[in-house]
């Protein structure tokens, strides 16, 4: 028996393993978040509309374009995030147990943003002008060692 050329080349054809390839990246940037969560205080961040990513449930492919409005690091070291679901012009508040880094997540390269939003936080541009004339410039974190630090001299 003779094999047509069309099913030779078929045979040869190279198929790559994409879904390795997605989850490889998802913990790259998943591991990216947490490093950046855990320069805030309380390793979480909140505001209207950090960034956008699409999840489904864990084994049930029910995609959700998701507005996402809390990150945090939870129990066990889990990245956790929560916010509103988008449906078309209109947005359904997500009541639900929070999204976490063990369900299905389907694009979650908008994190990219969220990490820029707490490096921003933490790195900011924040400028105060001090007693002797100079200037301080400082980031979130900086800034809230300031307070303390004045807190308790003030209060000492």
């Amino acid at each position: 028996m003779t094999t047509s050329k069309n099913e030779t080349t078929m045979a040869k054809m190279i198929r790559h393993d994409f879904g390795s390839i997605h989850d490889a990246l998802n913990k790259m940037i998943i591991a990216e978040v947490k490093a950046a969560l855990e320069r805030l205080p309380g390793k979480r961040i909140e505001g209207d509309s950090l960034c956008r990513v699409i999840v489904s449930p864990d084994c049930d492919y029910e995609p959700r374009d998701l507005c996402v409005e809390k990150v945090w690091i939870g129990e066990e070291n889990i990245l956790c995030f929560s916010g509103t679901e988008n449906h078309g012009s209109f947005i359904v508040d997500d009541d639900s147990d929070p999204w976490t880094e063990n369900d299905d997540l389907l694009d979650i390269t908008d994190f990219d943003y969220l990490i820029d939003q707490i490096a921003e936080q933490v790195d900011g541009d924040a400028t105060y002008n001090l007693p002797n004339g100079s200037v301080l410039t400082c980031g979130y974190v900086a800034e809230l060692a300031l307070k303390q630090a004045m807190e308790k001299t003030v209060t000492v």
